[in-house]
């Protein structure tokens, strides 16, 4: 009995501490040692438990593939778009909102941002803390929009991600066009001018620089497609 409450203590503290992956990963090994030891009745529910616990969490993405990827965000002219491994942010250059969409990743594909608690925003946070700085940043600028008090509620200081702006991946012309509201231009630069780039630039940074409020990793963002185009 002090062996099954033990065992039950210890999932539940795996679950709420590493999720529903790692929860599956032990409940498999813990299966397959009971097979070892010729439990088979122990062992096929704590298998049962283990498949029921990554269905539908993108555990193997190879197999799933648009189950936990939805369709690759496009850029329109006018719009101001950042891509990350995990989200895609939209950012309005008039008043400085951002909106956002989780457009790949094992939870929530398909959910825009404004849709999702806070606690569910959480959970996101938590996953790519463990896999990805550069969406980890981007969620850190939309929560700090959507929820100001986030970082009290949470413990979390702003220096933090203060050097956020590090994890900031490295642009390609057809994604900083994209970054700068320029629109998709298939690669071909023509149709756009160096004052157009600029003019992108300074109205983008008059809202989300840090000295006005915005996230660094936005800021560098943005001044990585004008360095890029220019």
């Amino acid at each position: 009995m002090h062996y099954v409450l033990a065992f039950g203590v210890a999932t539940l503290y795996i679950y709420f501490r590493f999720g529903k992956r790692a929860l599956a990963a032990v409940l498999a090994v813990s299966a397959l040692f009971a097979l070892a030891r010729g439990f088979v009745v122990l062992a096929v529910p704590l298998l049962v438990l283990a498949y029921l616990c990554v269905k539908g969490e993108g555990l193997y993405p190879r197999l799933k593939g648009p189950r936990n990827r939805s369709k690759k965000p496009s850029y329109v002219p006018g719009y101001p778009t950042i891509v990350s491994r995990f989200l895609v942010l939209y950012l309005n250059a008039a008043s400085g909102e951002i909106n956002g969409t989780v457009w790949a990743g094992p939870l929530m594909v398909g959910r825009k941002l404004k849709s999702l608690s806070q606690a569910d925003l959480q959970q996101l946070k938590e996953q790519y803390e463990k896999s990805d700085k550069e969406s980890t940043a981007l969620l850190y600028a939309y929560l700090d929009k959507a929820f100001p008090s986030w970082r009290e509620s949470e413990g979390a200081s702003v220096q933090q991600d203060a050097n956020s702006a590090r994890s900031a991946k490295v642009l390609s012309r057809h994604d900083a066009h994209g970054v700068l509201g320029l629109g998709n231009l298939d690669g071909k630069d023509g149709g756009t001018t160096e004052e157009d780039i600029k003019k992108a630039h300074r109205l983008l940074m008059k809202k989300f620089h840090p000295d006005q409020g915005g996230a660094p990793i936005i800021a560098a963002k943005i001044n990585m497609a004008k360095d890029k185009l220019l």
